[in-house]
């Protein structure tokens, strides 16, 4: 079964994408099987941390799980999925993590990861309380 964690942040600035990729790669390195999903609602940066260039990033967003266009990283046992924050209005990462359910207990992943950025707002609130762990930066 998939743990799912997001972490956030009221306040720009306060580190939380370099965590969040720091806190992944150390996971990975203990054998979990992490997915890194990139869900800031400036586009995200966490690309830039793992050496993939902008032009791989994720665009479409499946409604099904197992068909996410994850991208692969330098580190073993380590995933990637950027722009999470959907071009359609009105879907959010909590409609996600609901869509996905069924399919993250399955566990292909030990740990999702999920960089909701630095923001406040409805989806932030729901995302959380869908969430496994929350970390507050």
């Amino acid at each position: 079964m998939t743990k799912v964690v997001s972490t956030f942040s009221a306040k720009g600035g306060t580190g939380t994408s370099v965590m969040t990729v720091n806190l992944a790669v150390y996971l990975a390195q203990k054998g979990k099987k992490v997915l890194l999903v990139d869900a800031a609602p400036n586009g995200g940066t966490l690309h830039t941390y793992l050496n993939i260039p902008s032009w791989e990033v994720s665009h479409a967003v499946p409604d099904f799980f197992s068909i996410l266009p994850l991208i692969d990283t330098d580190y073993p046992n380590l995933k990637f999925f950027s722009s999470l924050r959907s071009p359609q209005k009105g879907v959010g990462v909590s409609e996600y993590l609901v869509k996905w359910e069924t399919e993250l207990k399955k566990g292909a992943f030990d740990i999702m990861l999920i960089d909701m950025g630095s923001h406040l707002d409805h989806d932030l609130v729901a995302t959380a309380q869908l969430s496994d762990f929350n970390i507050l930066f």
